[in-house]
């Protein structure tokens, strides 16, 4: 992500300035390149080529970036807060971090793949690891920011390691919440998250009460490249 965000992420799309006399070069489907002036370019031209690149020598100016785009493949990285699930319930708030891979099928909806584990030492080593498959809905748009809600089933791995003991749990779960993103350029934009998982509960053998679910609450920020 480090490297796709400046380069992919920043990458240009969106409207030009250049004078009629600029030339481009044409790549037709064989391969073949040929140069021709924007102004002396025909239908055939256009009919012809798979695409075409204009040399930035100083002649082209950017007038508007094009807006957010979603449709395609998706990446997206954050980190946050999460109340981990302990032997003792509800864990104070710990580090979080989210990897998703999927895919928008239009500019709202979009499906992804990924896991998320939170880690923590409270009275012991605390982790909990997810994989899940998440559904996105942004269907708000104002300027720049946008709103929407997610979806998430998975199966977590929990575990609560202390000095002479170590106690685990497993098992699927559902998580929901909100999401508000601030698009950055046409394929980068800032996500932040708030939610809760409803995860298995860690028995403490010492208790006489069986292991409950647990509601914990999770927010996180980070970037999600298009």
């Amino acid at each position: 992500m480090a490297v796709a965000a400046p380069t992919e992420g920043g990458r240009y799309d969106g409207w030009l300035r250049v004078h009629p006399k600029q030339s481009v070069a044409v790549v037709n489907e064989t391969g073949h390149t040929y140069w021709v002036p924007i102004d002396e370019l025909t239908p055939e031209d256009a009919e012809d080529a798979s695409h075409a690149v204009i040399v930035d020598d100083g002649g082209i100016y950017r007038l508007r970036r094009a807006p957010l785009d979603r449709v395609g493949m998706m990446f997206s990285l954050e980190v946050g807060a999460a109340a981990p699930s302990t032997r003792q319930g509800i864990g104070d708030a710990a580090f979080q971090s989210r990897l998703g891979v999927g895919g928008f099928f239009t500019q709202h909806l979009g499906l992804m793949l990924g896991g998320q584990f939170a880690t923590a030492d409270q009275e012991g080593t605390v982790f909990n690891g997810r994989v899940f498959l998440e559904g996105q809905f942004l269907p708000l748009r104002i300027g720049r920011l946008h709103l929407g809600a997610y979806g998430e089933a998975g199966y977590a791995w929990l575990l609560h390691d202390a000095p002479g003991r170590t106690d685990r749990a497993s098992g699927a779960y559902p998580a929901a919440g909100g999401l508000l993103q601030i698009d950055l350029t046409t394929r980068l934009a800032a996500t932040f998250r708030g939610g809760a998982a409803w995860l298995p509960g860690i028995r403490d053998p010492e208790s006489p009460s069986p292991a409950t679910r647990q509601l914990l609450p999770e927010a996180s920020l980070g970037l999600a490249l298009y």
